[in-house]
């Protein structure tokens, strides 16, 4: 029983940490996989999201606050970023959109209100009515808002896809010279992917925040971009399920070494091994990904 009581709080945090994940999935998808906007600005929005629900609570506002907070900064700098860089293609766009990367994550270091190098720490998790009996109870309430919170962004953005906005997305990523001659106002379009597909991102880290508690500037880094990429290609581009399912699959089957003896030196190198090993598999299986529509060559061409 005890050991049950003690394994429980680690799942609850594996299931967790893939929603979060599965939401920055999901909004880098649209835009990389349904729009062909090669951009890898959507870890900076997470950041950002993360960012929004710390200084909120240092502030003394709530959850929903943050949200609205989060929301707000990220459609302004989605905008401008893509004001900046929408005429921009494939290697350009994604170099130009990595710089937010590093500004986002220098601002947060310097920045007094964020907490600097040291961050914002002892961020209160969501409490939900009649779920406050014990830690677990509340833990897996939480976990429970979240996953609601993923249904919905999932059954929103399938609905977007699914529209005229998502034809006009696709076609875009397709062709988008033969967009424009139908008459299209192509910038527009993208610019509007963006800013829904940065703040799902941002959503992400929103969440993010009320579940780890801490949030310091090294969350908005490189290797975390690696990570998220590795996921949306095994998943595959242009599939709102393959970027559920590559996310689960990316996360949850390096998470077995924790329960392969091994000295605690090697376990970080062991891990990126395995992650290594399941996206050359996968890879080499279907090219594509496991959902895949579009090679990651054909998007943001």
């Amino acid at each position: 029983m005890t050991e049950l009581t003690s394994f429980i709080p680690y799942l609850l945090q594996v299931l967790g940490t893939i929603i979060i994940f599965s939401l920055v999935i999901l909004g880098m998808n649209l835009s990389i996989g349904f729009t062909g906007m090669l951009t890898v600005s959507h870890i900076a929005f997470f950041g950002i999201g993360a960012y929004a629900a710390a200084i909120s609570f240092k502030l003394g506002l709530g959850f929903i606050e943050a949200i609205v907070i989060g929301t707000i900064v990220t459609t302004i700098i989605s905008y401008i970023l893509a004001r900046a860089t929408v005429k921009l293609k494939s290697d350009y766009l994604a170099v130009a959109s990595l710089t937010l990367i590093f500004m986002v994550q220098i601002v947060a270091q310097n920045w007094d209100l964020a907490g600097g190098v040291f961050g914002i720490k002892g961020i209160n998790r969501v409490k939900l009515p009649g779920f406050e009996i014990s830690p677990i109870t509340n833990q897996l309430a939480y976990v429970a808002l979240m996953l609601f919170i993923l249904a919905i962004v999932f059954f929103l953005l399938k609905k977007l896809v699914q529209s005229k906005f998502g034809l006009i997305f696709k076609g875009i990523r397709d062709d988008e010279t033969a967009m424009q001659s139908l008459g299209y106002n192509t910038e527009k379009f993208k610019t509007i992917s963006l800013i829904i597909s940065s703040i799902v991102a941002m959503l992400g880290g929103v969440l993010y925040a009320h579940f780890i508690t801490v949030v310091v500037p090294t969350l908005i880094t490189f290797n975390d971009l690696l990570l998220v990429l590795g996921m949306l290609v095994i998943g595959g581009l242009g599939s709102l399920e393959g970027s559920i399912i590559g996310t689960i699959i990316f996360y949850s089957l390096p998470e077995a070494l924790r329960f392969v003896e091994m000295p605690e030196a090697i376990i970080g190198l062991a891990r990126y091994l395995v992650l290594s090993v399941i996206l050359l598999i996968v890879l080499y299986i279907r090219p594509r990904g496991i959902f895949g529509k579009v090679d990651i060559n054909e998007s943001g061409q």
